[in-house]
């Protein structure tokens, strides 16, 4: 596929101001607060930045955070600039309800080009350029299964990507398979780190990383403590981990943007009723 991913950052200066956009919003339909669309806001525009910049990208924020918010907004900013995003749910009721928060933000956005019918549901074939299809991961697996060359588009999304687990997995033999017929990919998951290593590693493949050494070496590392008998150097081993640690980080951050409730300023976390507490020191 030719790679022309060209998009204009003009199209997203509204992620600039997200107190302009909460005013525009004047039936209050959407329910938007500013607190927490101002980090919402923010990784929106960090993840066109990459797609602009040729990558692809993992969003692992914890449940709650906002992530369908999020790609919902990267999906209008691409298809607003006549690209083809397809968006694959779990499920039908899933996908009613990210038609619903596409939905909710063309008011806000009709000074881009949104407008409801762009919003295409279900099973659909060639997908027009400036055209968002909502559909689930049933979709992709049955067009892999008739061979199907349907799901060519511009930017995929995939939501809860974690459920591609296996190498028997339909679900992931189909996204291998198809996954190449989009220029650029987006996967949403809140639970990257709770699934095994071979596994991750098949989800940043999707997005385009290659090189997973520093991150397999973390994963050894860890497993070495379960190995260590009394009398071993404990500072010794402290250092070891955390340098493994940030090498590991430095690998995933091109490709992986996460946040935890613990990452919120204080006043999101309020708005998310999570108390803020002083976190332990470990030595």
């Amino acid at each position: 596929m030719t790679d022309d991913f060209r998009i204009d950052a003009r199209k997203w200066r509204f992620l600039d101001d997200p107190a302009k956009y909460v005013a525009l919003d004047k039936a209050k339909k959407a329910r938007l607060q500013i607190e927490p669309l101002k980090r919402q806001f923010k990784t929106a525009k960090e993840i066109l930045s990459r797609l602009a910049r040729g990558r692809g990208a993992l969003l692992a924020d914890d449940v709650g955070l906002g992530k369908t918010t999020i790609a919902a907004l990267v999906a209008w900013v691409v298809a607003c600039q006549d690209k083809r995003v397809r968006i694959y749910a779990p499920n039908e009721v899933l996908q009613r309800r990210w038609a619903e928060e596409l939905e909710r933000h063309v008011t806000m956005l009709r000074q881009i080009g949104a407008s409801n019918d762009r919003i295409k549901q279900g099973d659909v074939g060639k997908l027009k350029a400036g055209r968002i299809q909502v559909t689930s991961h049933y979709t992709l697996v049955k067009h892999h299964k008739i061979g199907a060359q349907r799901v060519g588009c511009d930017l995929m999304i995939i939501d809860e990507a974690h459920r591609a687990k296996g190498e028997g997995s339909a679900f992931n033999e189909a996204l291998r398979s198809l996954g190449g017929l989009a220029a650029r990919k987006l996967i949403l998951t809140a639970t990257p780190f709770s699934i095994n290593l071979s596994e991750l590693e098949e989800l940043l493949d999707f997005v385009g990383a290659s090189d997973f050494d520093a991150v397999r070496a973390y994963a050894k590392a860890l497993e070495r403590l379960y190995t260590l008998g009394e009398g071993h150097d404990a500072e010794a081993e402290a250092e070891r981990l955390v340098s493994s640690a940030r090498a590991a980080i430095e690998a995933l951050q091109p490709f992986v943007i996460r946040h935890g409730i613990e990452d919120l300023s204080s006043a999101e976390r309020k708005h998310f009723g999570a108390a803020a507490s002083d976190a332990w020191e470990i030595t």
